[in-house]
């Protein structure tokens, strides 16, 4: 899965990385369309062997990851990559849960959850944190003004540690 990022996303990739290794999570707050996702992509394609859940909110999202794998991956879902939609998850049964856990991510990607509302996490990202408590975290978030962020803020500021693992490029950069 070749992927080739700019040089802004690379220095991020370096420090993702890195907390990832040393705390087990990280969050990306970038700007609209500078390339949080390709960070995400480098993510998987330097870990083949390891399991990745990714978490998105919404179809439209969900579509957008897809056209991904076509972009990134020759249209090939690698086979390490789980897609969810939160919202789907939310409404899953006992079963899909377990079938769901019992893959044992060794990374669970929130993707943009800056824009899923209360009832949602609780019922899709915190149970899956519950589930898979051993899983690395990433978080891609857009930067947004405080008040588009009140349903989950505290949710993401708690999980992420937020601002700690904070990479804030806003303005530098763009694309992949």
């Amino acid at each position: 899965m070749p992927i080739s990022l700019n040089k802004v996303n690379a220095e991020a990739y370096a420090k993702v990385a890195a907390a990832l290794e040393q705390n087990g999570k990280a969050a990306v707050e970038h700007a609209t369309g500078t390339g949080k996702s390709c960070i995400a992509w480098q993510l998987i394609a330097e870990h083949p062997q390891a399991s990745f859940i990714w978490l998105v909110y919404g179809a439209a999202r969900l579509t957008l990851r897809r056209e991904d794998v076509r972009r990134y991956n020759d249209g090939v879902l690698p086979e390490n990559l789980i897609f969810c939609d939160c919202g789907v998850l939310a409404e899953a049964s006992a079963e899909e849960w377990v079938r769901l856990a019992s893959r044992k991510p060794d990374y669970l990607i929130f993707d943009c959850y800056h824009e899923v509302t209360a009832a949602c996490w609780a019922k899709s990202a915190q149970r899956l944190l519950r589930l898979c408590p051993e899983a690395k975290l990433l978080g891609g978030f857009e930067q947004k003004n405080a008040l588009c962020l009140v349903g989950t803020q505290h949710h993401l500021r708690v999980i992420f540690d937020l601002p700690q693992y904070k990479l804030d490029l806003m303005g530098r950069g763009g694309g992949r």
